[in-house]
Parts: C-alpha cells; structure tokens; sequence
C-alpha cells in the first residue's frame, strides 16, 4: 500500500475532527449502496418479467413462421418445402391462413382477425362435431362480442366475394359467409390467440375464395428448441428470396423491443439518480480538503509532490463509490435471492403468479458497477478543480 492509500483509508476510517464530514462521508456511502441495490433489484425484476412473457408467448408460438414478401397468399404444397417437412428435426408443419374479416354475433357486429389452422393443429381445438364447423375465440374477443359457447347462437363472418362487383341493389350477394358455433374461449393469458377467432382451415378458405393449400403463411414447431439456431440456417439456404423466416423472437419482437427499451429507460433514470447521490462526495471532499489544511501542508513541505496529496483524496472518494456500490449490489442480490426462493413482495389478486419474478444477469450486475464507478470517477475528478484553492498550497514560485 503506497502513502496516498494509506493516508487515504486512515482518513476515511479514523475519526474526524468534525463530525460533520463524517455525516457527510456516511449519507454518501448510504446514498450510493441503496441506488445500486434498488438498481439490481429493478434489473432483476424486469429480467423476472421478461422471462415469465418470454415463456408466454413461447408457449404458444411455433419455433418458425414462414410467408411470403411477395404476395398475401402462396402455395404451401409447392416441392420446395418438402425437405422442410421432412427434416428429422420437424414436430409438425402446418399451413395457416389469416385474413381481416367482418364478424356478426347477436346483437354484436365488428371486424376481427381470423385464423384457419387444420384439425391436427392443437389437439384440444375441437373445430369440428361431426360436419359442423366450430370456433375457438380468443379471450378478448369474447369479451368484445359477449360470447357464450353454452348458447346455440353461430358466430357468422362476411368476406367480399374476390371475382365479383359489389352490388348496390343487394350488397349481400356480394358476400361470401359462413357460420361457426364457439365452443371454446381461450384466457387473456393465451397472448398469441386472444385477439383471433380459429376455424377450420378448409372452411376458412371457403369463405376467402381461396384455392386448395393456399396459405398465409406456414408454422413450424421442432421437436427439440435447441435445435432453432441450426435449423434457423437450414431454413435460410433451403428457401429462395421471397420467403420470410421468423423466429420466435421477430415473431414477437414489438414486445419484446418495449420490455427492453423500458428496462434501458429505467436503468438510465437510476444511473441519474445515482449522479446526483455522487455529487454528496463533492461537500464532503471539500470539506475534508478545508479539515485538513495542516496536514496538506505538512505533506508539503516534507517534499510530497502535489499529486501525491490529491491522490489521497480522490483515493478516499473511491473507496465512499466502491465500498458504497459493493455493499449495495451485495444487498440488492441478497434480497433478490430471498424473493426468488422464498417470496417477500406478493403479486396482486389478478395476476398469475404469487410472487415478483426476479432473474439476476452476472453481466448486468457488473455493467452496472462499472456504470456507478465510472459516474464517481468523473465527480471525483471534479471535485479535484479548485483543491488548490481550497487546500491553501501555494502556486510554483511562490514558496
């Protein structure tokens, strides 16, 4: 330990004379371990929340979405996606159709999205009973259109017929209809499929005026997830230009965008505040250079060189941010560790889980240290401007 760092941690540890920069000292150091535990605590409760929407919205989408760039609509019995369908690596390959379609239920009337899947899409969907054509309805809109699969009232959609004008005199015949009776309605839970009504993919195509094995787009579900990075690539040189790849992420990649741009706004708002804590070392630094005039002038005149007394206080300022910092991060992983295994902070009523989710990221952690550090540094750097001035040291050629 060299004699700045010595000196440094005797000021910072032993007793001062005024115990007035000691307060000072101690709110600095509590201020900066409370901003870094409050900002583990957030990250990880974010990290909690984005898995647990993660794992949602994983739940339900296919490992890969495959549409055409080109058009609404393409031939998913076309010869290039049979090395597709009978890769080892492929569950299920199913041909899906999704169009905007005008709805009438009751006394309720209004567009929704539909979706046409086949009878082996999800086996709990029982789109048939016998030949009739049934419906599953997505939470929100049952909410909407106040479904009740206990009524035998149909679910009637309209789509204009493609190859025919619209007539003025009876504008229904320019309509293509069906009807459907819902016999299922999917939770709010269900993010994938709760603003869509699914139908039998064939009856879907019917009403759409659309030929045999047209499709919106394909999904794709493997056996094995692990395997998605290379299957990803298999996909990329197996498909010409013109077809869109998505993965489960691009899939949903607006929600996943807004978690991490608001986890990136808070984490920049706790760095602020972190500054302004930072800017308490600056009264008590100054105050202990004011403290401390003797001993700066002491130092002096025994031959230590001015940088060597400056690095005695700025190594006391590093050790209020770093001593502050470790001991909040400590803190913040402690009790984000109590939370995850047993559970402090309950969720409201309405949600599914009982406890906060909360996921610690190492890197995060380190990144935000290095963050809270570097914000130190520079206060302490500033804090060193005026020490001249304050110290009393005498200008070169003037002793």
């Amino acid at each position: 330990m060299n004699l700045s760092s010595f000196i440094a941690k005797r000021y910072l540890f032993a007793k001062k004379s005024h115990n007035v920069i000691n307060i000072i000292s101690l709110i600095s150091a509590i201020g900066i371990a409370i901003g870094s535990c409050a900002l583990v605590i957030i990250l990880s409760v974010y990290n909690g929340f984005e898995q647990v929407v993660g794992e949602m919205y994983d739940k339900e989408s296919p490992d890969f979405v495959i549409n055409s760039t080109n058009s609404l609509y393409f031939d998913a019995s076309d010869p290039l996606f049979d090395p597709i369908k009978e890769d080892k690596r492929v569950a299920s390959f199913h041909q899906v159709i999704s169009e905007t379609v005008f709805a009438l239920y009751g006394n309720k009337e209004g567009a929704i999205t539909v979706k046409g899947v086949d009878t082996l899409y999800n086996p709990s969907y029982k789109l048939y009973h016998g030949d009739i054509p049934h419906a599953v309805v997505g939470g929100k809109i049952a909410y909407k259109f106040k479904v009740n699969t206990r009524l035998v009232e149909p679910l009637t959609l309209f789509f204009p017929k493609r190859n025919k004008d619209i007539s003025l005199s009876n504008p229904l015949s320019s309509l293509n209809s069906a009807s459907f009776y819902p016999n299922t309605i999917l939770s709010f839970s269900d993010a994938v499929s709760r603003d869509l009504v699914i139908v039998p993919i064939d009856k879907g195509r019917e009403l759409l005026d659309l030929q045999e094995n047209s499709a919106s787009y394909v999904e794709i579900r493997l056996k094995n997830e692990n395997n998605s990075a290379s299957f990803e690539k298999f996909l990329q040189k197996s498909l010409p230009e013109g077809f869109e790849i998505k993965n489960r992420f691009k899939q949903n990649e607006t929600v996943f965008k807004m978690m991490k741009i608001e986890k990136g706004v808070i984490f920049i708002i706790l760095l602020f505040i972190m500054a302004v804590v930072c800017c308490n070392i600056f009264g008590s630094l100054t105050m202990l250079i004011i403290e401390k005039r003797d001993d700066i002038a002491t130092l002096s005149y025994l031959g230590a060189p001015e940088r060597t007394i400056r690095n005695i206080f700025m190594k006391e300022g590093a050790m209020i941010i770093v001593y502050g910092s470790l001991t909040g991060i400590v803190l913040g992983i402690l009790l984000c560790m109590i939370q995850k295994y047993i559970g402090i902070i309950k969720m409201p009523d309405s949600f599914a889980l009982q406890y906060y989710p909360v996921i610690i990221k190492w890197n995060e952690i380190l990144f935000s240290f290095a963050a809270i550090t570097f914000i130190g540094w520079i206060i302490i750097r500033i804090s060193q401007l005026p020490f001249r001035r304050l110290s009393g040291m005498p200008r070169q050629g003037d002793q």
